[in-house]
């Protein structure tokens, strides 16, 4: 029965009710044959009145099913609306010209509007400038070929907040409309861009380690090739000094060689010439004749032998300059020097620096830098003159050595082997001052050469 109630209700057709009715009647009154019989208005009556009742139960059972199925049509559209509004992407219905035509809480939350004003808004408005014709393609697109379509977006809400969005369109049935599911994606982007910034913080990182790493390899190539150098000009060092310990070694021989010689030659012949007068000068004593002339032989002699002595211990240490000082040496060795080669020695001293009192050690550096820089000038420059010239300024004595010379090249200059240069280089060193040579060829050479005064005093 209920099945047929459904169908009369579904048609609502009088006559078929009518009919319906009637078959119902029917089949209760051969189920209840115990019906009076009466006389036919009666009859007819009482079968209207049946024939009502049957329908009123028909119309009453037929209204509580349609009631049902309103409630349950209504409960249905109220878990679709729930399902529409309280889904957690939005939901938006958009025409061919971007206007929103329908749209969930969602997605008026996404927009920071009510939903209520969103309808015949444009979609468009809510884009950020640079991608609003990507957004107007994007619709042509949808609608000229019905496809379904995606795309991201970056959405400007009322607190304007760039939200970033991807979205999925379809055109519906009617072709005007399209349905668009727009999922926020701004975490997803933050994130995207988090790792972003770790990645190129991480690739920085890297550059920088290995620019680092480049550098402490450059470094350690440097040290390196540094110490290499450092070994070699060690080694190099090691074998200058033993060249120039054989070097003083045969100095130290040739001059015990040359002051043998004049031992032997000068002073050996006096004393020989002297005993030999001697010997004479006995002689003619014993045989009573007066030994004069032999005895001022012998005198004379002496006094030859004496200077000998004199000169070998002078060009060992001049005692001048012990006696009197540096600067009155230096004033006798460049007489010296002009009286024995010829060579025109001009000495020029500074009247505040004749007043300094220079220490032991310093005036006899000193003395040996000026002699050995006059020996070359005499021996190796072929000069015709040299100026020495001696100043101080402020706490330290400077020397000039000047010659007219044909002068001196860098090879020979800066040649292991000069050992006069280097001895000279060496005693400035040794008290903390500096030395150098000027030269030009076939113009002459400065020697040039200072000490600081810590340990001397001025008077």
């Amino acid at each position: 029965m209920g099945s047929d109630m459904k169908n009369l209700s579904m048609n609502g057709d009088a006559v078929a009710l009518r009919e319906r009715a009637e078959h119902i009647l029917r089949k209760r009154k051969q189920q209840d044959p115990a019906t009076p019989n009466t006389d036919a208005d009666l009859r007819k009556q009482l079968h209207e009145l049946q024939i009502n009742q049957i329908e009123l139960e028909m119309q009453n059972s037929a209204l509580t099913e349609l009631h049902e199925a309103r409630m349950e049509t209504e409960l249905a559209l109220k878990r679709y609306a729930d399902l529409y509004d309280l889904a957690p992407i939005g939901y938006f219905t958009l025409d061919r010209a971007g206007l929103i035509c329908e749209a969930n809480l969602t997605a008026a939350a996404l927009l920071g509007v009510e939903r209520r004003q969103l309808p015949r808004q444009d979609f468009n408005a809510y884009i950020s400038l640079d991608l609003q014709s990507d957004f107007k393609a994007f619709l042509v697109r949808v609608f000229a070929h019905k496809i379904r379509a995606s795309c991201e977006l970056v959405l400007s809400n009322s607190r304007h907040q760039p939200i970033f969005v991807h979205m999925d369109a379809v055109p519906d049935e009617s072709g005007q409309t399209c349905r668009a599911i727009v999922e926020n994606i701004t975490l997803r982007k933050l994130a995207e861009k988090s790792l972003f910034n770790v990645h190129d913080q991480l690739e920085r990182s890297v550059h920088e380690r290995t620019a680092e790493l480049t550098d402490i390899n450059e470094a350690l190539r440097v040290e390196v090739a540094e110490r290499k150098r450092t070994e070699a000009a060690l080694l190099e060092s090691r074998a200058a000094l033993r060249r120039l310990g054989a070097y003083q070694e045969r100095i130290k021989e040739d001059e015990r060689k040359r002051i043998a010689r004049e031992i032997h030659d000068e002073l050996g012949s006096l004393l020989t010439g002297i005993r030999a007068n001697a010997c004479v000068a006995l002689g003619n004593a014993e045989r009573g004749d007066r030994p004069l002339e032999q005895l001022a032989d012998i005198a004379k002699l002496a006094d030859l032998a004496i200077d000998t002595v004199r000169k070998v211990i002078t060009e060992l240490r001049p005692s001048v300059l012990d006696q009197l000082g540096v600067w009155a040496a230096l004033e006798w060795y460049a007489g010296q020097v002009e009286r024995r080669t010829g060579l025109a020695c001009e000495c020029v001293l500074d009247p505040h620096a004749v007043d300094t009192e220079l220490d032991p050690e310093r005036s006899t550096a000193l003395f040996r830098i000026v002699q050995e820089a006059l020996t070359n000038a005499a021996r190796h420059a072929m000069a015709s003159r040299v100026t020495i010239s001696v100043t101080r300024d402020a706490n330290q004595i400077k020397v000039e050595v000047q010659d007219d010379g044909k002068g001196i090249s860098d090879e020979r200059r800066f040649s292991s082997d000069s050992w006069g240069i280097a001895g000279m280089y060496e005693r400035a060193l040794h008290f903390d001052g500096e030395f150098r040579i000027c030269s030009t060829l076939g113009r002459g050479t400065l020697v040039f050469f200072r000490f600081p005064l810590e340990k001397s005093h001025a008077p």
